[in-house]
């Protein structure tokens, strides 16, 4: 999904594009959302509707990857603190290398203990442990 600002692709586990608008099919335990460009009020609720169709199962993780994040309004930042909420009724919500003005943001608000904060997705996925079998990480190969 394009806007004039940025892109809120959405993937599942296995880096596989949902076709169109529709929200992204969770079949295992783990969902991410590659965030890039600008998260502003244009494209929070879009990544919030995203967001909370994939922790819509109690056994989904929902990992948001910034690292393609250049600009988040208060709207923005909002929404995350939005799906945040959303993720304590499922398992949980982690952030992949956000911008370092989100990172201040979460500290000012208290929520950078609160939420996973990891350097890559690899390491999200690594350290958010798979509820159900079958679970692939983004690279494909088997967790031992």
């Amino acid at each position: 999904m394009k806007s004039a600002h940025g892109s809120l692709p959405d993937h599942r586990h296995q880096n596989q594009a949902a076709p169109g608008p529709a929200p992204p099919q969770c079949e295992v335990d783990h969902a991410v959302l590659h965030v890039t460009g600008e998260l502003d009020m244009s494209t929070a609720p879009s990544l919030y509707r995203r967001g909370t169709a994939a922790l819509s199962s109690p056994d989904v993780a929902l990992i948001l990857d910034l690292s393609q994040l250049s600009f988040c309004d208060s709207s923005g930042f909002n929404t995350l603190l939005r799906l945040r909420r959303r993720a304590q009724e499922a398992r949980g919500l982690a952030l992949v290398a956000p911008p370092e003005q989100v990172l201040r943001l979460l500290a000012l608000c208290g929520d950078d203990d609160i939420i996973p904060v990891h350097p890559d997705l690899a390491t999200a996925w690594a350290e958010t442990p798979p509820r159900m079998a079958g679970g692939l990480p983004p690279d494909g190969t088997q967790q031992q």
